[in-house]
């Protein structure tokens, strides 16, 4: 699990790390031109630019990126766990990294 330094968030379920876009799996957002897209977007942004967080990122058979981040320690929730807390984005039923 890298560190997520640099990354942001371009969409409630997707973000750009080391110049890479990865949808955040498991879970959709609405579009970040909506009011709900947005909220859910700030949240991402300020989740990733968090201290001590990692990501885990992999690719698909079609070549797409998916991933995760999780706060390191202290057993943190993982975006995708915050973001559906919010009830701003929901779960698409993917199987984990």
């Amino acid at each position: 699990m890298g560190l997520a330094t640099g990354s942001k968030a371009i969409s409630g379920d997707t973000f750009t790390s080391n110049n890479r876009t990865v949808q955040i799996m498991g879970i959709r957002c609405p579009a970040p031109e909506t009011e709900d897209g947005l909220a859910a977007q700030r949240i991402a942004n300020t989740y990733l630019n968090g201290k001590n967080v990692g990501c885990a990122i992999s690719r698909t058979g079609d070549g797409s990126l998916i991933g995760d981040c999780k706060l390191r320690g202290n057993n943190g929730r993982t975006l995708s766990e915050v973001l559906l807390a919010t009830g701003l984005c929901w779960s698409t039923n993917d199987a984990e990294i």
